[in-house]
Order: C-alpha cells, then structure tokens, then sequence
C-alpha cells in the first residue's frame, strides 16, 4: 500500500513537472513569434507538443508561425490536429480557413471561416477572409456583403474598404469603389494601389483628369508601377494627348504590364 502511495505521488509529481515544461515552452515559443522569429517558435512548439502531445493550443500555434513561412501543408496537418483534439474552437477553424485561402482551396475555406463565424459572430477577419474566398470564385456580391460586415465590426478596416471597392468595380459601382478608396486613402494616404485602382474608376466616369492626378500619385509612391503608367496613359490618351499617353504606355509595356502592348497597337500606331 505505502509503494502505492509513492508511485501514485511521483506520478502526479512526474506529469505535473511534465505538463508545467510544456507550458513554459510553449510562453516561450509565443514570445518567438512576437518578434517574428517564426523558425525558433516552431522548435519550441515542437518541443512544447513532444512533452505534451494533446497540446491543442501548440498545434495551433505552430501551424499559424508554418503558416507565416508559407509552409501551409505543415500548417494545414498542425491545423487539423489541433481541431481532433479541440473541434470547438473557432480559432482553428479561421486559421485553417486562412491557410486554405492561401493554397487555392477557397471552397473549403469559406467552409471553415463560416464555422469561425458561427463560434464569433463580432470576429471580422473571418468576415474578411471569407470575402476574399467568395470574390476569388466570382461571387461578388457576397464578398461586397462580408466585406460590410467586416466593416461594421472595425470601422477603420482598410483592407476590406479596398476589396469592397475592388468587388464594386468588376460590378460597375464606379461611384461606390471610388468611395471605398477615399476611405482607404483617408486611413492610409500612401497606398499607391489605392491610389491607382480610384484613377482607373475615374476612367469609366470619363473623369480623365481625376484619373491622371491619382495615377501620377501612385507612380509618385512607386515608380516602378507599370499598371499606373497604363492607366495615366490611357486617359492621357482619352482626353486628347495622345503623345504623351503613348510614352506612358510605352514605359508600361517597359515594365511587362499586362494589355500595354495591345493599347499601343490600338491607339499609337
């Protein structure tokens, strides 16, 4: 009976001192990831899941930092580990959902981000991800639709004002996308995409020199953007100076933009 006893203590003393390791390892591992040390956090968890191997928090982890290092498949396998383990956590799910907009599989990932949703209906990033999974298969309505929501969560969401003004354009709300990108350069004014994607919306409203002004700040705030050139030099063009918008073609197609050579041929021959 007395060896019993001591067994039954050293164990509970064994696992206690075991579980406390993996722990330890596991803070430390979060404090790598903070400081984007992303390969030693990895380590760590790796560790942190050897002394504790139903460890659901350090699956996690480790597939968000494998995640960080485009490892996704490693990510994807931490991901469901974590989710036999834990299959009520929507965290996991957001982040397998992430993971798997990142491989393509958009269909499973605006599977996993409405589970997410369903767990935490205030988490806005999952509304977001999944805005971008449903705009990525055409469905732009239901990205516009997320991407409020998202909003209505964090109103100062710059990403998502940027990809509801993006999904209004391929809709042809010229009016709303060019206010989506007011919102985006309000928050962040050197957003040369911003910047951009509002000068070519002006285009459709035959707002030439609106369009020219915006494409002249957004090569401003980066030169080498040829798809800027593109869109001054087809305004230029448009508005009646046709020289000058062909040499911004020329230096479009100069940086492999995509349609500036068709537009040469169409307009500057």
């Amino acid at each position: 009976m007395k060896n019993t006893f001591l067994t039954i203590l050293f164990a509970v003393f064994f696992i206690s001192g075991y579980t406390q390791s993996a722990e330890t390892l596991f803070r430390k591992a979060i404090a790598k990831d903070a400081a984007r040390n992303h390969r030693e956090a990895i380590e760590l968890y790796n560790k942190a899941i050897a002394c504790q191997p139903v460890f659901a928090e350090a699956y996690n982890n480790r597939g968000v930092s494998r995640t960080a290092l485009a490892d996704l498949s490693g990510a994807l396998a931490d991901f469901n580990s974590a989710l036999a383990l834990n299959p009520e956590d929507g965290d996991i799910y957001f982040n397998r959902g992430r993971a798997k907009n990142e491989t393509g599989d958009v269909s499973g990932a605006i599977s996993d981000l409405t589970r997410a949703i369903e767990y935490n209906t205030a988490d806005g990033d999952a509304y977001y991800q999944r805005s971008i999974a449903k705009f990525s298969l055409l469905d732009f309505k239901g990205a516009i639709d997320d991407c409020g929501k998202a909003i209505g969560i964090f109103p100062e969401y710059c990403d998502a004002y940027y990809k509801r003004g993006i999904a209004r354009g391929f809709l042809e709300d010229y009016t709303g996308a060019i206010q989506d990108f007011d919102k985006v350069i309000t928050l962040d004014p050197k957003n040369d995409k911003a910047y951009f994607k509002r000068g070519f919306a002006q285009i459709y409203r035959k707002e030439y020199a609106k369009c020219i002004a915006d494409c002249s700040k957004a090569i401003e705030l980066n030169p080498k953007y040829g798809e800027a050139y593109y869109g001054r030099g087809i305004a230029k063009i448009s508005s009646g100076m046709k020289k000058n918008g062909c040499i911004d073609l020329g230096i479009a197609r100069g940086m492999g933009t995509e349609n500036a050579e068709k537009a040469i041929a169409d307009y500057c021959r």
